[in-house]
């Protein structure tokens, strides 16, 4: 059986629910310029809201989240320029991930990454949900072989 599955880790309620906010995040769940309640996320996790208050803090603090004047916390709003800056750069480290783990795939993560690929149509303009699935599992199979430091 391949090794599929991910270890379990323990992990405290503040770290879930910071965990299930920067996953909002990165997904594009949580969109740019959408102002984050305190009550309403806490509500929509199933917590009360000091876990979701201490989670907003520490994405405020990675710069992932901006603080308002008014106590409210937002997703950043992006510019042109910063989201042509994002792109460029994850292109390039991209594109040096799948270089160092195209030196180490095995046939059967070939065979998983053609899956993939082919559940993806071409003609599609817009990222929906399951396109962000693939390309988390295409994600996943170019770390797994990539350097252990990554």
């Amino acid at each position: 059986m391949p090794s599929e599955l991910a270890p379990i880790v323990r992990q405290t309620l503040n770290q879930s629910v910071y965990a299930e906010l920067r996953r909002a995040l990165i997904n594009g769940s949580l969109h740019s310029g959408q102002v984050l309640g305190i009550v309403e996320l806490a509500r929509n996790l199933g917590t009360s809201t000091m876990p979701v208050r201490e989670a907003l803090a520490r994405l405020v603090a990675e710069k992932a989240l901006e603080a308002m004047p008014n106590r409210s916390v937002r997703v950043p709003l992006i510019s042109i320029e910063r989201l042509d800056d994002l792109l460029r750069a994850r292109l390039l480290i991209e594109g040096m991930a799948v270089e160092l783990a195209a030196a180490n795939i095995t046939d059967w993560e070939i065979q998983r990454l053609q899956t993939f690929m082919a559940r993806t149509p071409a003609s599609r303009t817009r990222p929906t949900k399951p396109r962000c699935t693939i390309s988390n599992s295409i994600s996943w199979c170019i770390r797994r072989r990539g350097p252990t430091c990554c």
